[in-house]
């Protein structure tokens, strides 16, 4: 349902978020579907070989479904329509159900055609349109038809070995075609399961990315330094030998200057570029993290504060010295830096409280400068901070 305001009524917010869920469902389905093609293609091919080696005149119609099953592949694409997309799946299940009765009704139950429709059952429960009470109904009617064609070929088998028994296939081609057909059935399940876990592992390690960085400047996020800090802490009460970590506070000055005077897009340029630069600056063993607002932290593991001071006078000089472009004209940035040390028996919140301490003086002291927690008090940040 819509919303009101003032009488005027508004579109449900929820109806204007894409579902990224069932997006990420139905993309699914479709590339299970692609794939589930592709071993039909396969196994289809092998079932064309087998039956021309022991001379069955059917054996043409296998690589008949094999080349349909690659030439659907275009209707299994992203880009296919969902008309497309159903009208190719039912046409390929409509030609490897006929087959398969065709070859039970042949061979009889003894070479496991029929389970071949059980295959159909993994691909049906993984479909996110249809209801589950859809699902429920599929299954049961594939497993109905195996049983129904199961019983069919087993009377079938009974009727030809009274009437015509030298024209039954021998038990070694049984025994064969029975081997072929386990294979299949164990064959599709495990490709199906290595799929899933493959796209499951992908969404894993995309959810946890969103979890861990900052969508805006794509850094890390406040999570994420917290955990490490934490665990570079517990590192150096383990290990007292070990070298000490250093913190860098960063903060852009006058930011809020930037907004009122450009607008928040510029804004958010404005942290885009300082982040980037940061990036850019920062070694490959530091962490990099937005820390909230326009302030950004960085987490230098195995660095004293004199190699740390170093480091934040490099990344203020690189921020003062490259302007910020755009269709107006170019913004200048600065920033100021606070960096402490870690303490022996310090936690990573302590830290982090002088750090910020050493910042606030840089702003005291008029902002643009680096200031070092060895070099000031540890005084705790005033509760009416300099404005940003």
């Amino acid at each position: 349902m819509g919303l009101e305001c003032c009488g005027v009524s508004l579109p449900d917010p929820n109806g204007l978020v894409p579902d990224e869920a069932y997006e990420f469902i139905r993309q699914n389905f479709w590339t299970t579907i692609r794939g589930s093609a592709v071993v039909i293609a396969c196994i289809a091919c092998v079932y064309a070989v087998a039956l021309w080696r022991i001379g069955d005149p059917h054996w043409w119609h296998h690589g008949v479904i094999a080349l349909l099953a690659v030439a659907l592949q275009p209707c299994f694409g992203r880009q296919a329509s969902y008309r497309s997309f159903i009208a190719a799946l039912l046409l390929l299940i409509l030609t490897c159900t006929v087959s398969i009765a065709v070859l039970a009704l042949a061979y009889g139950p003894a070479a496991l055609f029929h389970a071949l429709l059980l295959a159909y059952t993994p691909v049906l429960v993984t479909s996110g349109r249809m209801p589950p009470w859809v699902k429920v109904v599929l299954v049961a009617g594939a497993c109905l038809l195996a049983l129904w064609l199961d019983a069919a070929s087993t009377a079938r088998w009974v009727q030809r070995a009274a009437t015509e028994p030298a024209q039954l296939p021998s038990a070694e081609t049984l025994q064969q075609l029975r081997d072929i057909n386990l294979l299949a059935l164990g064959l599709a399940p495990a490709v199906l399961v290595h799929h899933f876990f493959t796209l499951v592992r992908r969404q894993h390690l995309a959810m946890t990315r969103l979890a861990l960085h900052d969508p805006m400047t794509q850094l890390f996020n406040r999570r994420h330094v917290q955990a490490t800090g934490e665990a570079l802490v517990a590192r150096l009460m383990d290990r007292p030998q070990g070298g000490p970590f250093s913190v860098v506070l960063l903060d852009v000055d006058h930011f809020k200057q930037v907004n009122d005077s450009w607008g928040h897009e510029i804004g958010d340029r404005a942290l885009r570029h300082v982040a980037d630069l940061i990036s850019r600056t920062a070694r490959s063993s530091d962490v990099v993290a937005r820390w909230g607002g326009e302030e950004f932290l960085l987490l230098l593991a195995d660095t004293d504060e004199a190699h740390a001071l170093q480091l934040a006078e490099r990344l203020r000089m690189a921020i003062a010295e490259d302007t910020l472009v755009t269709q107006e004209q170019p913004v200048g940035l600065t920033v100021t830096i606070g960096v402490a040390q870690s303490l022996r028996a310090g936690s990573f919140a302590e830290v982090i409280r002088r750090a910020d301490a050493a910042l606030y003086e840089g702003k005291r002291q008029g902002r643009n400068r680096v200031v070092g927690a060895s070099a000031m008090g540890t005084q705790a940040r005033p509760v009416t901070d300099l404005a940003s």
